[in-house]
């Protein structure tokens, strides 16, 4: 009867240990619902100041200030804010997800979804395994194909596919030229901002009041600025001027929290 008091005992112990193991493990976000993944300077949800690993809303106002970016995840795809870029975000389906973009740079990575940018004059639609971008200013928008494809819808004319490599004004058709720039700054952002995909993560902040981030060799722009990361090894290097600039390594586990500057 010892014996088989002592095995309960034991079991009990084991089975406790496994529960709080699991109850203290950290949770994953999952990517049913869009948050920031990147934050850089005055990004805004709704009037109110953004922060990596945030949630948002349907209908949310998304706001990028002065020289301020960021980037968010629609489930497996990712979308990213250019300076003083206006968007609300209209719709999330269980693969779409609709943008309405009044002024500003946006660049999107897509996965699984389909992706609509309904600009000034027509529509851009980025289908699935693509990247593309649009840009809005005084009221045109222009829509750049990097990879895969996007259908352009503008005024009276018929949709047009554009393919990669490809840029065509929404409203009248036309091609215009070619932003090898915005796609390199492009790449890389997107580089990081799909690093994250759904597990608990870990953020990162800068907190200095200036300086150049580079995160695992990619350019995300300057301080102070908030990152949504994956578990594991990063580099973080701020730079100020023409300084070599401070470097600090970090093994990210889930649920944790590193501030460098503070």
């Amino acid at each position: 009867m010892k014996k088989v008091t002592l095995g309960l005992a034991a079991s009990g112990a084991i089975l406790a240990g496994l529960l709080a193991a699991w109850w203290l493990a950290p949770r994953k976000l999952g990517l049913a619902a869009p948050r920031w993944v990147l934050v850089e300077g005055n990004v805004t949800v709704d009037g109110a100041r953004g922060r990596a690993a945030q949630e948002l809303p349907i209908g949310a106002r998304l706001r990028t200030a002065g020289m301020a970016s960021g980037c968010f995840s629609l489930h497996a795809s990712r979308v990213c804010l250019g300076t003083g870029s206006d968007v609300r975000l209209v719709s999330l389906g269980p693969r779409s997800a609709g943008l309405q973009v009044e002024q500003g740079t946006v660049l999107v990575r897509t996965a699984a979804d389909d992706v609509r940018l309904d600009v000034p004059g027509g529509s851009v639609e980025v289908s699935a395994q693509g990247l593309a971008a649009v840009e809005t200013t005084g009221g045109e928008a222009t829509a750049r194909v990097f990879e895969g494809a996007a259908r352009v819808t503008g005024g009276s004319r018929p949709q047009a596919v554009v393919p990669s490599g490809a840029a065509i004004g929404v409203g009248d058709g036309k091609p215009r030229p070619a932003a090898p720039s915005l796609e390199a700054e492009g790449r890389q952002v997107m580089d990081v901002a799909r690093g994250w995909q759904g597990t608990a993560g870990a953020i990162v902040e800068v907190k200095t009041a200036q300086g150049h981030i580079e995160l695992d060799g990619h350019d995300v722009g300057h301080a102070p600025a908030s990152f949504l990361l994956a578990e594991g090894p990063h580099t973080i290097v701020v730079r100020d001027g023409p300084h070599d600039g401070v470097t600090q390594s970090v093994d990210l586990g889930g649920g944790q929290k590193v501030v460098i500057g503070d």
